[in-house]
């Protein structure tokens, strides 16, 4: 028992840790649309223990949706990430009570990185690695289906998510 316990304490102090990086200042005006940390312990994307969530209405109905991009991540004695030379990687969004996931892949020697355009009502997840060059493109409005383009719009404005 007291080994699940120490698991259990480790992976709050990790939570906890991600989610004081949470306190993300824009310069737009947008940082109400972070998540708190009370939603994002409530993320539905564990054993991934690194995580970060925007909310904002995708489908217009007038209720927060919640976007989440999460990373599993070893943690060290100290609550730290300990980031290994390929980590699995997750994007999922949760709209009415129905979580969906848009993308689950290992990324080696890299990161992975995820744009919500708040005008354009588009989310944008980009694979950043030496090896693994991604760029897709969600339409929440239209469908949730994931499609590859080759390079993001210019003028966008966007609330980013990202783990360190």
């Amino acid at each position: 028992m007291k080994p699940l316990k120490a698991i259990l304490f480790i992976l709050s102090i990790c939570l906890c840790f991600s989610c004081n990086n949470l306190k993300q200042q824009y310069s737009d005006g947008l940082e109400d649309d972070i998540l708190a940390e009370k939603d994002i312990l409530k993320a539905p994307i564990m054993p991934y223990n690194l995580k970060k969530g925007i909310a904002f209405d995708f489908d217009n109905n007038n209720t927060l949706d919640s976007l989440y991009l999460s990373a599993q991540v070893e943690v060290d004695s100290l609550g730290r990430s300990v980031w290994d030379d390929a980590q699995a990687w997750r994007v999922t969004i949760k709209s009415n009570d129905l979580v969906i996931e848009l993308y689950n892949k290992n990324i080696q020697l890299g990161k992975l990185e995820v744009e919500y355009d708040t005008i354009l009502n588009h989310i944008y997840i980009i694979e950043n690695a030496p090896h693994q060059k991604g760029l897709y493109k969600i339409e929440p409005l239209i469908n949730l289906n994931v499609s590859v383009i080759d390079s993001l719009p210019r003028n966008r404005k966007s609330l980013k998510l990202t783990l360190e």
